[in-house]
């Protein structure tokens, strides 16, 4: 009797970590879209697209939280796969923080005569190559570290990787697909909401699995 009433207690805080960075992530995205219709002194702060807004700083703090425990889980394991992934979390804060593909993109782009480059504005189709670029390299030393690894560490390493390539549609794919487009300010909310917001939830979905992880006696 005490095994399945202690069952519910068990499955909540294997997905607490999740539920709260979600409903955390939830928040941000109401109020990003509050901001557009009730105005308050420093609603700009919550602007999923505004640079070093509350949103983004908090996707900060998640990217650390992931570095993080990919070290605490190389110290379980002895695993160092895990340390393969550092570097592009690594990038992956650096770059939000820093803007290193935007400047990056801006500079290769001043060389660049033409205003439009695959079917883009030219600042963004180098912005986009320099993330292309960075974003292989780092991953090759993902894969590398997956053919060296254990067969635990593999079978982990293919669920992280499904979990960056949901990473990858929101903060890259759509990023793209969204900044071709021009559209009124109500669809620019929108799309921002889906966008970046579906870009927070897959950095919370990846800290919470390695939390979860963390906790594992594997």
């Amino acid at each position: 009797m005490s095994e399945v009433e202690g069952t519910p207690t068990r499955y909540w805080g294997a997905w607490r970590p999740l539920v709260w960075l979600l409903a955390i992530d939830g928040l941000f995205i109401l109020l990003h879209f509050l901001r557009r219709f009730v105005f308050w002194p420093g609603a700009d702060l919550f602007s999923l697209a505004r640079e070093q807004g509350l949103p983004e700083i908090f996707q900060y703090v998640k990217l650390l939280l992931i570095i993080v425990l990919l070290l605490a889980r190389y110290r379980q394991t002895d695993e160092r796969g895990y340390l393969a992934w550092i570097p592009l979390f690594a990038y992956f804060l650096l770059d939000d923080a820093l803007a290193i593909h935007e400047r990056a993109g801006r500079l290769l782009a001043a060389n660049i005569d033409s205003p439009r480059l695959w079917g883009l504005d030219t600042g963004e189709a180098m912005e986009t190559a320099v993330v292309g670029v960075a974003g292989l390299l780092l991953l090759l030393l993902i894969l590398l570290a997956h053919g060296r690894g254990s067969g635990r560490f593999r079978r982990r390493n293919r669920q992280m990787l499904l979990l960056l390539g949901v990473l990858l549609l929101f903060g890259v794919l759509l990023d793209l697909v969204f900044s071709a487009l021009t559209v009124n300010w109500r669809a620019a909310t929108s799309l921002a909401a889906i966008g970046d917001g579906g870009e927070m939830a897959a950095v919370s979905l990846f800290a919470a699995y390695l939390l979860r992880l963390n906790r594992s006696p594997e």
